[in-house]
């Protein structure tokens, strides 16, 4: 697998499209050596991963740089995206692996706004992203405008599936404000973030996951020492709102199902936009158990 992607004979697409990539790849791949060695064994041995790589070859260089969180060792690394294909694979049916290691998406759901028109919730790997994790869950506006994508890693914590969140990040920059303010009005004035976590929540206790363990704003990838880059989504006081309990490990922790403020603890005249957002969130999550648990689930594209 070495000598193959070095030479340029599995693929030359991508970030190994350039001969002096791909001689760069070969010498990182010597100073990481053992590990980078165990990581192309696995994607040779995974059907999945080799056809991931021959499309988008980056999956062979997440060694070879800073991935994840913060502060993570070579060894750290290997086991995550070991674990992450492991569970991915075993947790999901074939077709539904395939569509969500495509740039196209798996759609998890689609959630009917106020207009009666509709904002999809698909899962595909981006490359553009892919520091921050495998996968990336994101909400769209009937446009087809991306509101949100949240980019994480399937864990296991106690015996069970989990995720871990890498990264959160909003619109495109050139996308107007206005965009998420119309959208928030017709999902009953929930905010694209908080729904894309709760679909992530669904996702994984689907899998029967009970956890979701999220970057904080010094854990994040781009606060390494090779990016060092400013963060501007204040990641701490996100998960607050979920009650994310605060690590040692500098993460954030949020335990499942998420909470919410019981119905009878608002006010009057508010409780009715409640108990429909609380429908919205309820529905969006039945979909995607039901996606999650047939395997004839119906694979769209945007």
């Amino acid at each position: 697998m070495l000598f193959n992607l070095s030479s340029g004979r599995l693929t030359q697409q991508g970030c190994l499209h350039h001969p002096k990539n791909r001689i760069k790849f070969f010498l990182r791949s010597l100073l990481t050596f053992p590990w980078t060695l165990r990581w192309l064994s696995t994607i040779g041995q995974t059907d999945a991963l080799c056809s991931l790589a021959q499309k988008e070859p980056s999956v062979a260089l997440r060694l070879h740089r800073p991935y994840l969180s913060r502060g993570l060792n070579l060894s750290q690394r290997l086991n995550l995206l070991s674990q992450h294909y492991q569970l991915l694979l075993n947790h999901l049916p074939s077709d539904v692996v395939q569509a969500c290691l495509s740039k196209e998406g798996f759609t998890l759901a689609e959630l009917e706004g106020k207009s009666g028109e509709f904002y999809p919730v698909k899962i595909s790997a981006l490359h553009s992203f892919d520091k921050e994790g495998e996968l990336s869950l994101r909400l769209y506006n009937p446009q087809g405008q991306v509101l949100v994508t949240v980019t994480f890693n399937l864990i296991e914590l106690e015996g069970r599936p989990a995720i871990y969140i890498g990264g959160l990040q909003g619109p495109r920059q050139s996308t107007p404000h206005e965009v998420i303010k119309v959208a928030t009005k017709d999902l009953h004035g929930l905010f694209p973030k908080k729904l894309a976590i709760d679909a992530l929540a669904a996702f994984v206790m689907a899998l029967d996951g009970q956890q979701i363990i999220a970057t904080s704003n010094q854990t994040h990838i781009y606060r390494s020492l090779r990016y060092r880059k400013t963060i501007q989504a204040d990641y701490d006081s996100f998960w607050e709102t979920f009650a994310g309990e605060a690590l040692d490990s500098g993460h954030y922790r949020l335990v499942l199902p998420l909470p919410r403020k019981a119905l009878q603890d608002v006010v009057s005249k508010k409780r009715g936009e409640y108990q429909r957002r609380y429908a919205l969130i309820d529905h969006m999550s039945n979909e995607i158990t039901l996606k999650m648990h047939n395997k004839s689930a119906i694979i769209r594209t945007p």
